[in-house]
């Protein structure tokens, strides 16, 4: 799914449109300090989940296909949703470095998406 901010501005006689990919953020920073946010890549139609800290540096890309980040309640996991094999939507829990990610997928023949929230 595409997403875009569409910032128009009026001159006297002229219009100008700039299309901006959109980020999100998750939550505000856990204990760990990191926020985790999502950027849509309109070039792939994917989004990708990084962390960064607070004050806006060490921004680090974790997954190249997963989206809506959530911090478990001690910052120790992060919940994201994906993609199965089959191509529905599943959460997923990893380690804040995308280490040991793990698909919650406990019905992978299901056709439904079953988008995660924190």
């Amino acid at each position: 799914m595409k997403r875009f901010v569409f910032v128009m501005a009026f001159a006297a006689a002229s219009t100008s449109i700039a299309v901006v990919p959109t980020a999100r953020a998750s939550s505000p920073a856990g204990p760990n300090g990191k926020i985790a946010f999502t950027r849509d890549d309109p070039t792939t139609e994917s989004q990708r989940t990084y962390v960064i800290a607070p004050d806006g540096t060490h921004e680090t890309q974790i997954f190249a296909d997963a989206g809506c980040p959530g911090w478990s309640p001690d910052s120790e996991r992060l919940l994201v949703c994906t993609f199965n094999e089959a191509g529905f939507l599943r959460p997923a829990i990893s380690d804040p470095d995308g280490s040991n990610f793990t698909l919650l997928d406990a019905y992978p023949h299901r056709e439904l998406h079953l988008r995660c929230g924190s």
